[in-house]
């Protein structure tokens, strides 16, 4: 009960000063009618100031808390792809036969604005994916993603991993893509079933990955452009692509 001890000093004092400007306004006017009308006029309107009220704040609450949100989850994709994201990325672009085709949509620039990340977004719908599991190195995808495992499911306990269902759907893919790889014992001899069961499993990863890539850089390019520079001359789509300043 303490805690509310507060609110209830708080709720006597606003009528006590309520009580008090109303006996100012009957000393001086003297006019006990206006006042009364005036009181209820306004009494009738509160219902409508409180759902103004609450609707205006409980917005306001609600857009604050998923910016917040929004900056941890940046954080969590930061370290996603500075650990692995970036490289994993850079190899499931061999699985994909039609990759060249995405190489010109997908060309960074510094002055890229919201409106280009979104016709990247756009042109990514319109492909018709199709990943070969065989045309890329099985055995160094499995190298580089089974040492990431444990962390990679660390980030599944993250509360605020939840409120971001994309991202989440993309993280699970991702481990059973793993154990899907680390379960084969020799990822050379395939039968061609289970060849095309990895290429479904690549895919389910590679297509949210590129579109979590893409959100990835458009924060980077707002908000960290010494970041966004490194990536632009290390993009995976720009074959020309080099991280030395020339």
């Amino acid at each position: 009960m303490k805690q509310f001890h507060w609110q209830v000093r708080f709720g006597l004092a606003l009528l006590a000063l309520s009580a008090l400007l109303y006996g100012i306004t009957y000393a001086i006017t003297g006019d006990l009618r206006s006042i009364e009308t005036w009181f209820l006029q306004s009494l009738a309107f509160m219902p409508l100031e409180v759902l103004l009220v609450t609707v205006i704040l409980s917005e306001l609450l609600r857009i604050t808390e998923r910016r917040k949100l929004q900056g941890k989850m940046n954080v969590l994709i930061g370290v996603f792809f500075s650990e692995a994201g970036a490289q994993l990325l850079q190899l499931l672009l061999r699985f994909d036969p039609q990759a060249q085709k995405l190489q010109p949509d997908l060309q960074l620039a510094a002055n890229w604005s919201d409106r280009d990340f979104a016709n990247a977004r756009a042109f990514l719908l319109t492909q018709d994916f199709h990943m070969d599991s065989q045309h890329g190195d099985l055995v160094t995808l499995r190298s580089l993603l089974l040492p990431e495992k444990r962390w990679i499911l660390q980030l599944l306990e993250s509360p605020t991993l939840a409120e971001f269902e994309g991202f989440t759907n993309l993280i699970w893919a991702l481990v059973h893509l793993i154990e899907e790889l680390a379960f084969r014992p020799d990822l050379q001899q395939l039968s061609l079933p289970d060849t095309q069961h990895l290429s479904s499993d690549i895919q389910r990863v590679y297509v949210p990955l590129i579109g979590a890539w893409l959100e990835y850089m458009k924060h980077l390019s707002h908000h960290y452009p010494y970041l966004y520079s490194l990536a632009i001359r290390t993009n995976p789509f720009n074959p020309h692509a080099s991280v030395e300043i020339s």
